[in-house]
């Protein structure tokens, strides 16, 4: 038989507002059809408009109206005729399923959100700010996660301190609670500590009346529930993460909560990894610092005269031609008085006869190029000379290279 080979995946975008917004206003017209098949039951229609400002509220909008409805069915069985009972049972068929339809969509965006999380929390060539990464984890986990308010404590012994607050739609208030938020002290009461020691999310109702839960910020932020999830990163716990649904007044569920734990693995993950790129930004600013100061030590023991009377290296090999000791002994005659040229400055200065830059001596000695200006300095003043054309002629006129 023929092999039959599928198409080519496309790359799912959990993020799609064109995407969301057909899906609501398809929502829209069924919700229509079926609020119109049933006038005198009172149901609410729902808007597009409306969605796009409460976008998890539509899910309670179907669910009151299954229930409204459940209810009248219970209440008039006996006086209903049965067209009327028809049609309010074929009403409920339709608003389960379109409930179901629409549960099932908000599931498969945040599935397809969550698998961007790695991409969304990469950082950039040379970004190992873990600020910048936990501000941009606290955005991401509100689009994604479907949350209003997203708060980011680090663990610091046995305190959780406050690191990240991103409210949507509200920056300055977000930036007021962090700044008066206080460390939270964790004892055997707290809920935290047995979410931390078992290292799983948790989902937080009545926080308000709850010993467990109660404190400065959870009354100063209002929440009449939250999700909670820790962050962990090589085995450890460092941080947590918390959300809750304040502006859209949205229920939360066990969806939400394993939905924001998924992201809490994606962002330890860009932790460790974050953690590891500064390690080795660190690492390669020590070893810069090393050669630079190796460098230095050599360049001081080459320059310094140390009165041994040591003869110069006994060549220099550049594009296979030599430069022998007398070609750097010589030169004491040219200065005409001045101080002779040290080992060095006549290694350059042999470079320089051969018409070779800056860049190229600092190449071939294995120098830096403001050490070779340096030389080059130091050999004009030595000469009596004012630039590398009189340098170059005195030293051949002096007869001390061979060319």
């Amino acid at each position: 038989m023929p092999i039959e080979m599928a198409s080519a995946p496309r790359t799912a975008r959990g993020d799609d507002p064109a995407g969301r917004r057909r899906q609501t206003a398809e929502v829209e017209r069924r919700l229509a059809e079926l609020v119109d098949m049933l006038p005198e039951a009172g149901l609410a229609r729902w808007t597009a408009e409306r969605s796009a400002a409460n976008p998890g509220g539509l899910d309670d909008h179907l669910a009151a109206a299954c229930a409204a409805l459940l209810d009248r069915v219970r209440a008039e069985a006996d006086r209903l005729s049965v067209d009327e009972w028809l049609r309010h049972h074929e009403v409920l068929a339709g608003l389960s399923a379109l409930r179901h339809e629409h549960a099932e969509q908000q599931a498969r965006r945040r599935l397809l959100a969550l698998a961007e999380v790695p991409e969304l929390l990469a950082a950039g060539p040379g970004d190992t700010d873990i600020g910048r990464l936990l501000q941009r984890a606290a955005e991401q986990a509100a689009r994604i996660c479907g949350l209003d308010r997203v708060m980011i404590f680090r663990l610091d012994d046995a305190h959780l301190v406050p690191e990240v607050t991103y409210f949507v739609g509200h920056t300055d208030w977000a930036a007021e609670v962090l700044e008066h938020a206080r460390p939270i002290e964790l004892n055997a009461l707290r809920y935290e500590m047995e979410m931390i020691r078992r290292r799983t999310a948790a989902l937080v109702t009545a926080p308000l009346h709850d010993p467990r839960v109660t404190g400065p910020t959870i009354a100063e932020m209002g929440t009449d529930g939250f999700v909670s999830v820790p962050v962990v990163v090589g085995g450890s716990v460092v941080a947590t993460l918390h959300g809750d649904t304040y502006f859209s007044g949205r229920r939360l569920d066990v969806l939400d909560r394993d939905c924001l734990a998924v992201f809490a693995k994606g962002l330890g993950q860009a932790l460790e990894r974050t953690a590891l790129m500064d390690r080795l930004q660190a690492q390669r600013d020590a070893v810069r610092r090393l050669v630079r100061a190796t460098e230095a030590t050599v360049e001081e023991l080459a320059t310094t005269d140390l009165g041994l009377g040591r003869p110069p290296s006994a060549e220099l090999t550049e594009s296979g031609s030599t430069l022998t000791r007398s070609t750097l002994a010589a030169g004491s005659a040219n200065g005409a008085g001045q101080t002779p040229l040290t080992r060095r400055e006549h290694e350059v200065l042999a470079l320089m006869a051969r018409g070779a830059t800056n860049r190229e001596i600092a190449q071939r000695l294995v120098i830096t190029e403001g050490t070779v200006k340096s030389h080059v300095k130091h050999v004009f003043r030595k000469l009596g000379v004012a630039n590398r054309a009189q340098a170059v002629s005195q030293h051949l006129g002096a007869g001390s290279a061979t060319f």
